[in-house]
């Protein structure tokens, strides 16, 4: 239990990915957490990165008195065949929100010579 409490709080305080302008008119959202609760739920091991950080998110969003969480993890359909997916629509002080949570790892490979960008992986 005590290595998922690391990984939520690792989770919790990663910085944002861009600050204060908009990439493509896409606004990041930042929570603005007021405190971390512990982490006391079960994940399994072998939950993939993004699901599991979603776990967090969502397990975050519960704790916090001005969100509440309205939709997660809702399949998009049509025609019988599945289309997208919504990670959360959750409102915050009556304003639904949607959030797509992402959260990568990339690997460095020092032997790519192309460019910079090229090394990442």
């Amino acid at each position: 239990m005590a290595q998922l409490q690391e990984q939520y709080l690792g989770v919790m305080n990663t910085p944002p990915l861009w600050d204060n302008h908009p990439i493509f008119d896409l606004k990041q959202f930042l929570f603005g957490f007021n405190n971390t609760v512990d982490f006391n739920e079960s994940i399994t091991d072998d939950l993939m990165l993004g699901k599991r950080v979603e776990q967090y998110i969502f397990y975050q969003l519960t704790h916090e008195l001005k969100y509440s969480i309205l939709l997660k993890n809702s399949q998009i359909n049509q025609n019988n065949k599945t289309i997208g997916e919504l990670d959360c629509i959750f409102s915050d002080h009556g304003r639904a929100i949607h959030l797509e949570i992402v959260y990568k790892f990339y690997l460095y490979d020092v032997s790519e010579k192309r460019s910079e960008l090229y090394r990442w992986i």
